[in-house]
């Protein structure tokens, strides 16, 4: 079996975008369930109404 050696660089260098990568991911996750929140809270606070039933007027 071949024994592959990583330099000191590559292996930060992975971190970072390991860490990266979880950061970006967590933020996802945490705008998406503020998305789920405030259509919920929207949708609570006007039980009746629905966004096809509203009218334009010129």
């Amino acid at each position: 079996m071949l024994a592959r050696t990583y330099t000191v660089q590559a292996k930060r260098v992975a971190l970072l975008v390991c860490l990266a990568h979880t950061a970006q991911a967590r933020a996802h996750d945490d705008l998406a369930e503020m998305l789920c929140k405030r259509m919920a809270a929207t949708a609570k606070t006007a039980p009746g109404t629905s966004s096809g039933s509203r009218t334009v007027t010129s």
